[in-house]
């Protein structure tokens, strides 16, 4: 990821987050970003998306899904990701407008899914394929086949799906309704 004039890479091997200054000339050095105290869980990081912080998506295996916020390269909160039992995460990214947290994770139940949540109300929301999805025209492999990663357009109401052979297109519209179910289907497209 980028930000500030900073290029920051995820290395699991050393739990780590190096930070590469791009802005000083010459070769960019890379610099410890995480705190030797909070990189301990960072063997099991998945992926990270940057805001003005960084969000690490993190496989617990046998628990929940997390993803822990580091600001400054000190961990200050960890977040269950709700609907992620069982499940193994793919990628995080944080909606632009809205600061919402997307995971993508794969199950052997539906394939797999995208989980949405407010990380301040925990309010939660899967985007998934409509029950009625059909491959059947399509000689591409199924959306969540190969899952490499996602990315979202909160603006227009899609997101995308980059698999092994394809990239896929869903229209999502999350409930307004507090009260109202938390499954929120996606009408893909190839």
């Amino acid at each position: 990821g980028a930000f500030g004039g900073s290029v920051y890479i995820l290395e699991t091997e050393f739990r780590n987050i190096y930070r590469f200054d791009t802005t000083s000339g010459g070769t960019a050095e890379p610099t410890d970003w995480v705190l030797a105290s909070v990189r301990p869980d960072l063997v099991r990081a998945v992926d990270m998306a940057i805001d003005r912080n960084i969000n690490v998506l993190v496989d617990n295996e046998e628990s929940p899904d997390e993803v822990f916020l580091y600001e400054r390269g000190d961990l200050k909160e960890r977040y269950t990701v709700p609907y992620a039992i069982d499940t193994t995460p793919v990628a995080v990214l944080i909606g632009p407008a809205t600061q919402l947290i997307y995971v993508a994770v794969l199950d052997e139940e539906s394939g797999g899914k995208v989980v949405v949540f407010d990380p301040i109300s925990g309010e939660a929301w899967q985007l998934s394929l409509p029950a009625n999805f059909s491959m059947s025209d399509a000689d591409v492999a199924d959306p969540f086949e190969g899952l490499q990663d996602v990315a979202i357009d909160e603006d227009s109401g899609t997101l995308y799906l980059v698999n092994d052979d394809a990239v896929w297109t869903a229209q999502y519209q999350l409930p307004v309704d507090p009260e109202a179910t938390p499954e929120a289907l996606a009408t893909p497209t190839s």
